[in-house]
């Protein structure tokens, strides 16, 4: 049996998180990070939802290793509009 978990995430801002992955990949407007000192995600997680006050903000997409303490994961950032446009184009429905 699966079991929903819950996590509290820090957001960084914008410039930990490009800093924090500029050796792997560009950090661009589309994406945010956040984590806990504990480290939050492992494999099989991609794709799970982050709320904020209750509202959907984004989705997990990657990080380093699994659960790396310290180091924040890279979240979809569903307030950007180009993410939103490509989610209403793909699916049809408009969020």
């Amino acid at each position: 049996m699966v079991y929903a978990r819950r996590t509290e995430v820090t957001v960084t801002s914008q410039t930990a998180c490009i800093t924090a992955f500029q050796e792997v990949f560009n950090v661009t407007e589309r994406m945010f990070c956040g984590g806990n000192p504990d480290g939050v995600t492992c494999n099989g997680d991609w794709g799970d939802l982050l709320t904020v006050d209750g509202a959907l903000a984004g989705f997990f997409s990657t990080g380093y290793g699994c659960g790396a303490p310290g180091v924040p994961d890279v979240y979809v950032n569903l307030a950007n509009s180009e993410i939103m446009d490509f989610i209403n184009d793909v699916t049809g429905i408009s969020l």
